[in-house]
């Protein structure tokens, strides 16, 4: 086994917080056979439970249970915009914080005011599209 097999078989192990033994190191002799020995030892047993599946379902429940609405309405694709109101925004997200005991990220403008309105390249505004009258040069 070459120093670049012993490196990725490491960082694997630390990726997914697993151990690999020697023995089955050597015998890893393509990326299916790694692929195969992470999942053996990463697979959910049928008592564990999904965390981000019980994350979504208790913060659905919160969201439902909160804003009377019906928790199927609630999916995964669903934006929080288009469930919570504008003006209560800012509460349902301290709300959401207090809670389940998370730090989130401040909410910015897009959160409230969903339409882009300003023309920007690499994240850097340039104008304006409502008082602009640019057109893109070809």
């Amino acid at each position: 086994m070459g120093l670049d097999s012993v490196t990725l078989v490491v960082d694997v192990e630390k990726h997914f917080h697993i151990s690999i033994s020697n023995a089955e190191a050597e015998r890893l002799r393509t990326v299916q056979d790694l692929v195969n020995c992470v999942f053996t030892k990463v697979s959910l047993n049928s008592n564990q439970e999904c965390k981000s599946q019980t994350l979504f379902h208790r913060l659905r429940s919160f969201l439902a249970d909160g804003l009377k609405v019906e928790a199927a309405t609630i999916g995964r694709e669903v934006k929080l915009r288009e469930i919570i109101p504008t003006n209560e925004l800012s509460a349902v997200w301290a709300q959401i914080e207090t809670v389940f005991a998370v730090e989130l990220p401040p909410l910015s403008q897009m959160d409230f005011d969903p339409i882009d309105k300003d023309i920007k390249i690499f994240g850097l505004k340039f104008w304006n599209k409502e008082v602009s009258d640019h057109k893109w040069i070809n």
